[in-house]
């Protein structure tokens, strides 16, 4: 079971290391990505162009267009309007579950800062609707 404030800590945690030793901190995410296992990772978009810059699960990912904003439950402009405002947004979307293998419903919070999305999610398919 993962909960809301779990990820929600990734995310600032991700944010923290950040404004630490911002010159390391993709490095240190990427890094994550050698243990697939974890269904909880953090990730990095470039606030911009949507890309991912730094991905903790798969590094493939790096410079592909992140799905959590444009595949997710409502429009890209309404989700960085959301984070602008509140501090952070909840984004759904399907995604490929990295310890099951199939498609679900992914959970994925979000949060602006300096210029990047720091995220994280989880799949829960209690959440479907």
């Amino acid at each position: 079971y993962i909960s809301d404030s779990q990820v929600q800590a990734i995310v600032r945690n991700a944010i923290h290391t950040y404004d630490l030793e911002a010159e390391n901190t993709f490095e240190l995410i990427n890094a994550l990505s050698e243990n697939r296992q974890s269904q909880t990772y953090p990730f990095v978009i470039d606030a911009a162009t949507y890309e991912i810059v730094s991905d903790g699960h798969d590094t493939n990912m790096i410079g592909t267009v992140a799905d959590a904003l444009v595949a997710a439950d409502r429009p890209v402009e309404e989700i960085l309007a959301s984070i602008e405002s509140s501090g952070g947004t909840w984004s759904h979307y399907m995604a490929i579950n990295p310890v099951t293998g199939a498609e679900e419903l992914k959970r994925t919070w979000l949060s602006l800062h300096d210029g990047y999305i720091f995220g994280s999610g989880y799949h829960d398919i209690s959440i479907i609707e």
